[in-house]
């Protein structure tokens, strides 16, 4: 043996050595972390002064040599149990740390680091599982579910625990109930200093039609909730299309519809309750799939069913269409799409602002207009005179932390070599999320980011489709591991906290149920805001604000806060103490 053979022995193995301590060192440790359950927050720094140091170092050098004789036997085994150790003491963690964004990070960081170094072990494994067409079909539709479910337990439990107001979730009861009765989409809590309206008349939403025949089988506000879930739900399965048409294999198109299902702006999209943007994720896929497919008919149907969820979804569509044509694929659908939406969008403003409510441009870009009357022209005109003014806009940190939530999953699937026409599909994220002033359009809590969640995605598919096997795996795993980290972290809080108050104070929110049963349906009624979503059958039905006339036959008082107590109480001569629930709500009738 010369030298040379005789010093790369000795180096490789001294890698070994180093890897085997390494990869004891790490198992024990996170190991022996889940058995005490160290992640826990009240496993304090007093609970660590009151151990047994010897104990606890016996038992880590335990742990390190039975995980080293089991590296002797199978190093990639021995490997992947660190990971897997390391990675689930790092997850339960998160749940002490609910909300914690840097911690999340930090997390993140430390798992995709890891995973790198494992991932020669680990893909191959992933390639081995066998999966069919059928197989991953179902697999999608099972994420689909499990959205389903997630987001039902959150937004049920918010109805049950009064936790959503007249703004937007009683808008929506109400107009439902009317939808029943009426047919029409009336509300009279939305604009109530006009009266009645039709929500039609502050956006053009014809697509809720589509929901009303499984309102009409189980009237009530929950079934609003549930049948969010549901459409949201049922974006996997075009997604899942989608990505069969573009080849990537079954497990891949499986991750990616679990991708969409983790991603932190899916679910987050709804802890605000019911909005008609929740169509947008499956009517912009199946869309992007019609054309993919080239079938005329239902390239036409998409397109009329995207522009029925609101007047605004038009820029979409027209995002879509500029795409198609920049990048050559599909000029003419693209452009026959372009100019459907310009049409349409100026169709339906002209309409709005003759018959309805008008835009709501001025409260959304109103530090663009230099005129609050002057129209969506000079916002234009202001991106065009002074770029930087825009740019220092759009620079907020709670901006830059939403783009964070936002593309972190996506990752390196955001960055093109070739085909840069394909960052004409974050014309929306950066229209409807991060140029408006509107604090609500760029926090994933509220509704606006169904629709750029889904042409994110429909990006990340284009880019991991010319991509090789091996390097899609990996950044599947890490996109699914990226998004599965924020949502625990920022997400499945949420699910805690609504089912620990439905069981702390259910005994109260009976109570208040029996308050609100009894005021006479065919009242009129003047409710707080909190109370509202629960008075969705009432006729005639106002909520509390300031400088509201108090002239109803009833009127109910959310008194958890005594705001509205104090807004109402001098206009209540006339009224006498009808229902009470201590602490929570107080009932008075018109004598």
């Amino acid at each position: 043996m010369d030298v040379k053979t005789w010093l790369n022995t000795i180096k490789e193995q001294w890698r070994v050595v180093v890897e085997m301590t390494v990869v004891s060192f790490l198992a024990g440790w996170f190991l022996i972390g889940l058995w005490t359950r160290s992640y826990q927050t009240e496993v304090g720094l007093v609970s660590i002064a009151d151990m047994n140091i010897i104990s606890f170092l016996f038992m880590l050098l335990l742990a390190m040599f039975l995980v080293g004789v089991m590296y002797v036997k199978k190093r990639a085994a021995t490997r992947l149990l660190a990971f897997f150790s390391m990675t689930l003491y790092l997850f339960l963690s998160l749940k002490e740390h609910a909300n914690q964004l840097g911690y999340a990070l930090v997390v993140l960081a430390v798992v995709l680091l890891a995973f790198s170094y494992v991932k020669r072990d680990l893909i191959p494994l992933m390639e081995r599982i066998p999966l069919n067409e059928k197989q991953g079909m179902v697999l999608a539709v099972c994420f689909g579910f499990g959205l389903v479910w997630f987001i039902c337990n959150i937004t049920v439990a918010r109805y049950h625990t009064y936790s959503n107001s007249t703004f937007d979730f009683g808008i929506f009861a109400q107009m439902f109930e009317n939808m029943r009765r009426t047919g029409l989409p009336l509300t009279s809590v939305e604009r109530q200093t006009i009266g009645e309206i039709s929500h039609f008349g502050v956006h053009i939403s014809p697509i809720l039609y589509l929901m009303l025949p499984f309102y009409l089988l189980f009237p009530s506000p929950v079934t609003v909730q549930v049948m969010q879930a549901v459409v949201l739900g049922l974006a996997v399965i075009p997604l899942y299309r989608l990505c069969r048409h573009y080849q990537l294999c079954e497990k891949m198109s499986a991750a990616m519809c679990l991708l969409y299902c983790l991603f932190p702006a899916t679910a987050a999209g709804t802890f605000y309750d019911f909005h008609e943007n929740c169509w947008l994720p499956v009517l912009i896929f199946s869309l992007i799939l019609m054309v993919e497919k080239k079938k005329g008919l239902g390239t036409v149907v998409c397109a009329i069913l995207l522009l029925m969820v609101k007047e605004d979804a038009a820029l979409y569509l027209l995002v879509l269409g500029g795409y198609w044509c920049l990048s050559g694929r599909e000029r003419r659908r693209g452009a026959l799409l372009a100019l459907m939406a310009i049409l349409y969008f100026g169709v339906a403003l002209a309409i709005l602002h003759k018959f309805g409510q008008g835009d709501l441009a001025s409260s959304r870009y109103w530090h663009l207009m230099y005129d609050p009357d002057g129209g969506l022209g000079q916002i234009i005109i202001t991106i065009l005179a002074d770029p930087a003014y825009v740019l220092a806009q759009i620079g907020s940190a709670e901006k830059l932390r939403y783009l964070l939530l936002m593309l972190a999953p996506i990752g390196a699937a955001l960055f093109q070599r070739r085909t840069y026409s394909r960052y004409l599909l974050l014309g929306t994220l950066i229209v409807f999320n991060v140029l408006p002033n509107y604090v609500y359009m760029y926090d994933i809590g509220f509704q606006y980011s169904f629709g750029a969640v889904a042409l994110l995605l429909y990006l990340a598919v284009m880019t991991a489709a010319e991509w090789q096997e091996k390097k899609r795996i990996s950044w599947g795993v890490m996109a699914v591991i990226t998004a599965f980290v924020l949502s625990l972290c920022l997400n499945y809080p949420k699910l805690e906290y609504y089912r620990e108050r439905e069981e702390k104070y259910g005994a109260q929110y009976a109570a208040m149920d029996e308050a609100v049963a009894s005021i006479p349906r065919d009242a009129s009624v003047l409710a707080s805001g909190y109370l509202v979503p629960h008075l969705w059958d009432v006729r005639h039905l106002s909520s509390i604000q300031e400088d509201c006339e108090v002239d109803q036959d009833f009127v109910a008082v959310d008194i958890r806060g005594q705001g509205d107590l104090a807004i109402v109480q001098t206009q209540l001569d006339d009224y006498m103490p009808y229902y009470e629930v201590p602490g929570l709500v107080m009932v008075f009738v018109r004598e």
